[in-house]
């Protein structure tokens, strides 16, 4: 009989700032005891982190109910679920390729013969405005910024089927609807297969960038009132923001943008 490491494995993939970490949030909600890496972001010609490097994070949420986690350099069979984050930089949406192999290595080195009896890959995709403006907001107006349409562009023709790159079976999620919708909140945990929960949904993780901890706006200003921050309203900062309005100028951007988020907003 086949043995495995954990019954379920979850990935939360995006491009960066696109609110994969208040989906990974969320997530973990509906679970008690899991473990997270995060950080495995395939670059253009190497990988940068995968499970061999770094640290766990565990989160015990029925001990500490403030979402708040503990490292841990290796995972155990102590756990109902263990989520993978995958950060994009470019372009592109290979998974890191060390991945499968470092996966299997970890299960058969604790003494199982699989990592996982049930895999979901979570893709986040956020309105293409209030993306680049939460962007912007907290790392300026950089090389991600000034390639902004190419990478939203991937994501959004993935998101629509109109390529498929990730691996199945995938599960994705409107980050705006998301975050109004508890009706689609709770589609989506039906299609992850786990009982709905919105425990984690006014979660604000201490995660981020340079110290800088949190929403790109608000930082920890809202750390358990989430569903208070205007995310959706993002992009008005910058609404004469030339460098801004270039990237929102591409016309692919804007029709795809308008299939999935409807109108586009009066830039």
């Amino acid at each position: 009989m086949t043995t495995y490491l954990t019954n379920k494995e979850i990935h939360v993939l995006g491009f960066q700032r696109t609110g994969q970490h208040a989906i990974l949030t969320w997530i973990i909600g509906h679970f008690g005891r899991i473990y997270w890496k995060n950080g495995m972001t395939p670059k253009q010609d190497k990988c940068d982190r995968c499970l061999s490097n770094g640290d766990w994070w565990l989160f015990d949420t029925n001990k500490r109910p403030d979402f708040s986690w503990d490292v841990c350099k290796n995972v155990d069979a102590n756990q109902e679920a263990i989520i993978i984050g995958t950060e994009y930089l470019w372009p592109c949406l290979e998974m890191n390729p060390r991945l499968a192999k470092e996966r299997k290595e970890l299960a058969v080195s604790m003494g199982y013969d699989e990592f996982s009896r049930e895999q979901h890959y979570v893709f986040v995709l956020r309105s293409p405005y209030n993306h680049l403006a939460s962007w912007i907001k907290i790392k300026g107006f950089n090389f991600m910024a000034k390639r902004f349409a190419s990478c939203w562009i991937s994501a959004a023709e993935e998101f629509l089927g109109k390529t498929d790159i990730l691996p199945s079976p995938k599960v994705f999620v409107d980050y705006d609807k998301w975050f109004m919708d508890e009706e689609y909140r709770k589609s989506l945990s039906k299609q992850l297969n786990i009982p709905f929960s919105d425990k984690g949904l006014n979660t604000v993780m201490k995660i981020g960038h340079k110290k800088v901890w949190g929403s790109s706006f608000d930082l920890m200003e809202y750390k358990s009132k989430a569903q208070q921050m205007k995310p959706t309203e993002r992009w008005i900062e910058y609404k004469e923001h030339k460098d801004f309005l270039k990237q929102m100028e591409n016309k692919r951007l804007r029709e795809l943008s308008e299939e999935i988020f409807g109108e586009f907003p009066p830039l």
